[in-house]
């Protein structure tokens, strides 16, 4: 029964197609006019087991052949849960009746069911609150409040055994820059961060196309997509490569930058890991210099080397110590470090994880290209921008399975104008499917 039940739910995603459709290549007899099974089906049809075609009507006025009422059954078969006892029989009943036409209909069903599970979907969205209030020695300088919401929509899909592609789109939308009668204040931006093809090359991964790097210590890249090839090697100790255009960050759509870099992963033991990684970035400009932190700190070079060195170690099962230090050949502000302390750690599979950080953070508007801080950088009207630096703490729980609520309160003030001071909250909830 287990077995006609996953070969019903299937049969109700692959043949949802009209009876006409099927009569016309049908290898079955009618079902005789008197046949018992067109009064089990009506009885059926009363108990809203079923509701006949897939156009919604059961059609009594003339005779079906057994493909069809295979068809029907399984359909009763695959929503058997809400019937009663005497409805169950019923079922059963039809399908000892029609098992060969369903076993012979399995056999298409199952092709289908291989080329369906070649394609799986998967989507988070995010919806966010952030408050930022700057000040320095004469009160405030400015106060943002930003509310947005974000959606990813990815679908991979399997080429073969050994390579996949993959496709991503994302939507975001401010709430916070106006009503909704004003125009294009927050209108959904939509763009595709991810697009690439990934596989094996003996025993290289391969990926080819757009992909989001995040680099290993999250200081030089957070999700910056990448048009290029990239290829890794190795399993305790992995190692990248990869070179590109560069975007920065994954909303935007002008190459802004060329890339080549590379990455360094090592698992000591289940406790202890160390990381690394290295890029050159250089202007598709030949006469422009590389833009840091989006474009609000020039470094006045055609090209930037910047790298990150960090170690990761679980002292008890509870507890974990990070620490990362990233540097660039600019001639100011190169240098940055981050030191991270978390207890606990959340599992979006179980309702009821939670964890929290707290950490030091310090970086120059020239140590990072696109960092994973909340805030990169500090800034007000006599200053500009300045680096940051400060304290944080940062929790996350999940109220329910694949939920997770996070919200964060940092104190930072300037790298150099250390009079000037940011307090920010952030809160945010996401959910993926």
């Amino acid at each position: 029964m287990k077995k006609r039940l996953v070969t019903a739910l299937a049969l109700m995603f692959g043949l949802g197609i009209g009876a006409t459709a099927f009569a016309a290549a049908n290898p079955f007899v009618d079902v005789p006019a008197k046949h018992w099974a067109y009064d089990a089906v009506n009885k059926l049809a009363k108990a809203g087991i079923v509701d006949g075609y897939g156009d919604g009507t059961f059609r009594g006025d003339r005779t079906m052949t057994r493909y069809e009422m295979a068809q029907i059954v399984a359909k009763a078969m695959a929503r058997s849960d809400k019937a009663d006892a005497e409805t169950k029989a019923t079922i059963d009943k039809l399908a000892t009746e029609f098992s060969a036409e369903i076993e012979n209909l399995g056999v298409r069903v199952a092709k289908l069911e291989k080329k369906s599970d070649n394609l799986r979907f998967d989507g988070n969205l995010r919806v966010r609150y952030i408050n930022d209030a700057v000040s320095g020695t004469n009160g405030l300088v400015s106060s943002s409040k930003v509310e947005q919401a974000r959606y990813r929509l990815g679908a991979t899909a399997e080429v073969n055994d050994s390579w996949n592609v993959r496709a991503m789109f994302q939507g975001t939308t401010d709430f916070s820059n106006g009503d909704a009668g004003t125009t294009g204040t927050n209108d959904t931006k939509v763009t595709m961060p991810e697009m690439y093809a990934k596989g094996k090359l003996g025993q290289t991964d391969m990926t080819l196309g757009r992909w989001m790097q995040t680099s290993a210590g999250d200081l030089i890249f957070d999700e910056d997509s990448i048009d290029g090839v990239k290829f890794g090697f190795g399993n305790q100790l992995k190692a990248t490569v990869y070179y590109g255009n560069l975007h920065y960050n994954e909303l935007s759509t002008v190459n802004k930058d060329r890339v080549l870099g590379t990455e360094l992963n090592w698992a000591a033991n289940k406790n202890f890991n160390m990381f690394g990684s290295y890029n050159q970035i250089k202007s598709r400009n030949e006469n422009g210099q590389v833009m840091m932190n989006g474009g609000t700190s020039g470094t006045g070079k055609n090209s930037i080397n910047l790298y990150e060195v960090g170690a990761a170690y679980k002292f008890t099962p509870d507890w974990k110590l990070t620490g990362i230090y990233s540097k660039s050949n600019a001639d100011e502000d190169a240098s940055g470090y981050k030191v991270d302390l978390q207890y606990k750690a959340i599992d979006l599979q179980k309702a009821g994880t939670w964890q929290v950080a707290v950490g030091y953070w310090k970086t120059g508007l020239n140590s990072t290209y696109d960092s994973g801080a909340y805030t990169s950088r500090v800034g007000n009207s006599t200053v500009g921008y300045d680096g940051l630096k400060g304290w944080y703490i940062d929790g996350s729980y999940v109220p329910a399975k694949n939920i997770k609520f996070r919200t964060m309160y940092a104190d930072y003030k300037g790298t150099t104008a250390t009079d000037v001071k940011d307090k920010m909250y952030r809160a945010q909830v996401e959910f993926f499917f």
